[in-house]
């Protein structure tokens, strides 16, 4: 759709600067004035009789809203882009993510701003603002319009000249394709770690590192690319459709590879289904989960066809994210986690799937008997309990000796990571909606990240700690006692003050609710009686 077929009022080319026309003469150096000046030259803004917008009318609103915003917004953008080019250039993540979030928490703080300005100069109620927000951002073809729109907005107001030649952008196209590919393998690693809303940051954390790739390697950002390609109409390129073939190839070839890598022999799977059987028939409960005893009994037989399956692979693994570490690549370490934690975990998956498919236990069955055990402290201090005495059992390598004094520092340290793992998992927990395999995963992430930095600072294994606190009787003396009740204390005060936020911040958000509600309500009924009034003039006539 063009801006034409969006917009029903007369003077529509004085605003169709807004999405690509002629640039505006004498636009206001000052972005709330030159939106005031937009809002005029568009006219009166019609609402429907609830109180939102009518469409046409909200896009505008939208665009002339989105353009002084990102004007106001400039200099600021400018000063965090040279800061987030310093931190992509130092490969220091932790930095590059602290910009890349000030940055839209600014952008948004900017929206925000102008948007409230907006609506106080055409007299429109924020609430039925953002009635009208929700009504079409819910309509699927709506959403894709003015995201489309949006896009139009921001290259009208961004676009420079085009001074490259065609083969300069084709080479920059593939070096953006070969990133997207990238990006797309490390969205992959996270699928058991990660919630819909933190992969939809990282994936916009990866595009933003990729505008800065190609502004570092050919002196321009993705959104001059995405300009210059249209350009050249370079999306029916026959060059960069081979390109494009040859990496999903590619890539298709690598993920088949990893899932071999994970599939267990047919001798191994043999195995596993055989000692499965040995427990009987699958024993269920009235509530459609598996009862626990043989919940956790199958789960002991599939841990030890992990272990046996992965033990050689994780060590190798292990060597390689230490050697990030000391490298001082907090980049690569963070991707070998996920490769490690991804590929235990896809192993799990298919030993999991190939026991209870031989079983015969549906996988809801499964699922559901998960999730209700998983989520009970008693129960799943037992599972946990049995899988860790499993895992113990099965070690080869001799732990190493260690004296009292690397004990009891070690204790400390390994506390201290244990209380910031518990903060983090809360906030984790807390924000999101996850299922438990993936509070799980996450868990094996963290620990995985704690243990190699542990290693890299003591040279000490975490699991060689416990074997020599229980030789050298650590658990009876006083200081051993102290460190432990000393990072208890600090859980619990962590948790008791977490009460009475989570608390505030539920009851916050009923009263918000029920705020917008009785507002919908209320326009409801106001719709409905100027309707009824409407009916009642026309039988007067």
């Amino acid at each position: 759709q063009n801006f034409a077929s969006l917009t029903t009022y007369t003077p529509s080319k004085m605003l169709s600067y807004l999405f690509g026309g002629a640039k505006p003469e004498n636009e206001n150096e000052n972005p709330e004035l030159a939106m005031r000046e937009a809002m005029d030259k568009h006219g009166d803004f019609q609402t429907n009789l609830d109180g939102t917008l009518k469409y046409d009318d909200y896009v505008i609103l939208r665009a002339i809203v989105t353009r002084q915003a990102m004007r106001a917004f400039l200099p600021k953008k400018e000063s965090l882009n040279v800061r987030k080019l310093e931190a992509f250039r130092e490969k220091n993540q932790q930095k590059y993510v602290a910009t890349f979030r000030e940055g839209q928490q600014e952008f948004q703080n900017s929206i925000i701003g102008m948007t409230k300005k907006a609506c106080e100069w055409i007299e429109l109620d924020a609430q039925n603002y953002q009635l009208t927000v929700k009504q079409y951002m819910e309509d699927p073809e709506k959403r894709r319009e003015l995201q489309e729109k949006d896009s139009e907005v921001r290259m009208a107001l961004e676009a420079k000249e085009v001074t490259q030649t065609q083969d300069d952008i084709i080479k920059a196209s593939k070096f953006k394709f070969k990133r997207d590919m990238e990006m797309f393998r490390k969205l992959q690693t996270l699928k058991f770690t990660s919630s819909p809303q933190a992969t939809s940051e990282i994936q916009a954390i990866e595009m933003s590192k990729t505008s800065d790739a190609l502004e570092e390697e050919f002196g321009f950002n993705l959104q001059h690319l995405a300009h210059a390609s249209k350009h050249f109409n370079l999306e029916d390129n026959e060059e960069l459709k081979s390109f494009r073939r040859l990496v999903i190839a590619q890539k298709e070839s690598e993920e088949k590879a990893e899932f071999d890598r994970a599939q267990p022999p047919a001798e191994v799977i043999e195995l596993l289904v055989a000692e499965g059987k040995v427990l009987g028939e699958p024993q269920y409960k009235q509530d459609g989960t598996m009862t626990f005893d043989y919940f956790l009994e199958t789960n002991k037989i599939i841990t030890k066809y992990v272990i046996k399956q992965t033990a050689e692979g994780l060590a190798e693994h292990a060597v390689k994210r230490r050697a990030a570490i000391k490298a001082n690549n907090e980049e690569e370490f963070q991707k070998l986690v996920l490769n490690t934690a991804n590929w235990e975990q896809l192993t799990q998956t298919l030993i999991q799937a190939n026991l209870y498919q031989a079983l015969k236990v549906p996988k809801q069955v499964f699922e559901k008997s998960q999730q209700v055990y998983l989520m009970e402290p008693q129960k799943r201090t037992v599972f946990e309990e049995e899988l860790q005495s499993l895992r113990e059992s099965m070690r080869t390598r001799q732990p190493q000796e260690l004296t009292r004094e690397q004990c009891l520092d070690a204790v400390k340290r390994l506390e201290a990571a244990k209380f910031e793992a518990q903060k983090k998992m809360y906030e984790f927990v807390r924000s999101q909606r996850v299922a438990p395999q993936m509070i799980n995963a996450v868990i094996k992430v963290e620990k995985l990240k704690a243990d190699d930095h542990f290693f890299n600072e003591t040279g000490i294994e975490e699991e060689d700690v416990e074997p020599s606190i229980k030789r050298l009787s650590l658990e009876e003396e006083e200081e051993f006692k102290a460190i432990i009740e000393e990072f208890k204390q600090k859980s619990e005060a962590f948790l008791e003050s977490k009460k009475d936020e989570t608390a505030a911040y539920m009851k916050k958000a009923q009263a918000a609710a029920m705020m917008m509600e009785a507002k919908r309500k209320a326009a409801a009924e106001q719709a409905a009686s100027q309707a009824a009034a409407g009916e009642e003039e026309k039988k007067a006539e």
